[in-house]
């Protein structure tokens, strides 16, 4: 057996030839006089799936919860003022602005 370096290109072409010919490995190597084991060590890696960064994964943020602001509803009737937060129930407001009318 001779021992040639192949290139990348070289080696492809032979593995393809393999392929779509109807000899099984161990006869096509024979028949061309290659090392079954660099065959079959070329063909793993050659063929084998490139790394992917991908994946079925996306890479998300999470954003923060917006805070909620300290929002106040200032009424104002006359020269008084009532400051109040804007997270008091509206039904109470409703009456208090009923009693006003």
């Amino acid at each position: 057996m001779k021992i040639m370096k192949r290139t990348k290109q070289q080696w492809l072409e032979l593995i393809q030839a393999q392929q779509i010919c109807d000899l099984s490995i161990v006869d096509f190597c024979r028949e061309k006089d290659l090392p079954l084991k660099s065959f079959y060590a070329r063909r793993s890696s050659l063929l084998k799936p490139k790394h992917i960064e991908s994946s079925a994964f996306s890479k998300i943020i999470v954003a923060e919860k917006p805070k909620p602001s300290a929002t106040v509803i200032t009424l104002t009737i006359g020269k008084a003022n009532l400051s109040i937060p804007s997270s008091t129930d509206v039904v109470w407001l409703a009456k208090l602005i009923g009693q006003f009318a």
